[in-house]
């Protein structure tokens, strides 16, 4: 093997999501499989913007009506994807708690960009009315910690429980991070991903004033567009998505399955400008190859390449350069043009969609792409139809505002 075979290595037992495609890594997959457009303008009678929400969720189906109180709703949509997680991997019982064959030593690394942001709007209008208004649970309610928080109490995860926020970096450099924890033994098992809840008409407004924001509000449905010429900014999205990664010596003594392994992580800053990436790519070009790197992986044993690809002008021309230089020929996709951008939870989201189209050697297209960027067009940018591979390893990457670059080199089990 090219990498990472030990019993300390960081793999992957589990998987949750809730995405715009609906609740389940399954919906996940199949909707970005089949391109499934679920774009909807934010305001029908004030259209100024594009997003992707997990419309006709019912939490209360979820999660007890108490907790749904007591939390925002980018918390809840992470507790939902956690419990399917650590379902998926067998690690709880009926009552959501850790089996007593789980790993004793468990944490969190949770990820979100904005946090509990439409909580805070939503209980300043109501504190305008005088401070008795205000929901009781808002103390706790508003903490940017309390997604990691919420999840360890829910499930007895007694280990570190940490959030980090690295703008659209953050899902990516989660799972970097809690496989990094896990390789250096300091956990067994670790719930790792990332959350976001943004859709709210402040952010909308926010991120269209900047610029970033796409405002193709008279066919939404192509509005993500990443690579192609006509993109005007990306669509704001909701969602979280969720991975147990655990040690190799632990999956293998509770006999779990495993979907796959986390190779390689790096990550970097541009140190250049809030929002703009470096014009010559060199920060995200170093954490790609120092992912790589990590990973005991040559550029060209990469089967394809999960790409950040906003649907920006400039970011996507930026990560095609990184793309072309770090890598041959590997075919690249980009799960944002279905799902719009989930900001800290995009990276979980997208590694979940990578092992998935490495586990089952098919690469989904990108859609919406009708007439390639010229400055992208060196890039084998898969389109039209879903594209099969034989190659298990994959990349993902992710950059962010502020410069925040990272990336995850995975392999799939098939």
């Amino acid at each position: 093997m090219t990498a990472r075979d030990d019993l300390d290595a960081a793999v992957i037992t589990g998987v949750g999501a809730v995405t715009p495609h609906g609740v389940g890594a399954a919906a996940l997959w199949d909707g970005v499989l089949t391109a499934r457009p679920v774009a909807r303008v934010d305001d029908p009678t004030d259209p100024t913007g594009v997003v992707t929400a997990v419309d006709g969720l019912s939490v209360t189906h979820h999660l007890p009506r108490k907790l749904v109180a007591q939390t925002d709703r980018s918390v809840q949509l992470a507790l939902i994807a956690a419990n399917e997680a650590l379902g998926d991997a067998g690690a709880i019982d009926g009552d959501g708690a850790l089996t007593a064959g789980a790993a004793a030593r468990a944490g969190v690394v949770l990820a979100t960009g904005v946090g509990p942001v439409t909580s805070i709007i939503d209980e300043h209008e109501r504190a305008a009315g005088g401070s008795r208004r205000v929901r009781p649970y808002l103390a706790v309610t508003v903490p940017v910690n309390m997604a990691a928080g919420r999840i360890a109490q829910r499930h007895g995860l007694h280990g570190p429980a940490v959030v980090v926020a690295s703008a659209c970096a953050a899902g990516t450099d989660a799972v970097g991070m809690a496989a990094d924890m896990i390789r250096a033994g300091r956990a067994d098992l670790v719930v790792a991903g990332g959350t976001e809840a943004p859709i709210a008409a402040l952010t909308v407004a926010a991120f269209r004033a900047a610029g970033a924001l796409s405002t193709r509000t008279d066919a939404p449905g192509s509005a993500s567009r990443p690579f192609d010429r006509d993109r005007d900014g990306f669509v704001l999205g909701e969602g979280a998505g969720v991975l147990v990664l655990e040690s190799a010596r632990s999956a293998r003594r509770r006999e779990a399955a495993v979907h796959g392994v986390v190779l390689g992580y790096a990550a970097s800053n541009d140190a250049h400008h809030p929002t703009q990436p470096a014009p010559d790519g060199g920060g995200a070009i170093a954490a790609v190859r120092a992912a790589l790197s990590d990973a005991g992986v040559a550029p060209d044993e990469v089967g394809h390449v999960n790409a950040h690809a906003t649907s920006t002008p400039r970011n996507d021309e930026v990560e095609a350069l990184v793309l072309r230089t770090v890598f041959d020929a590997a075919p690249v996709t980009a799960t944002k043009s279905t799902i719009g951008h989930l900001f800290g939870a995009a990276g979980a989201v997208e590694a979940i969609v990578a092992l998935r189209s490495a586990a089952e050697g098919v690469v989904p297209p990108i859609a919406n792409l009708d007439h390639v960027d010229p400055r992208c067009a060196d890039l084998d940018l898969v389109s039209g139809t879903p594209r099969e591979i034989s190659n298990r390893i994959v990349v993902s990457t992710s950059f962010g505002f502020g410069g925040h670059n990272a990336a995850l080199v995975l392999r799939a089990t098939p």
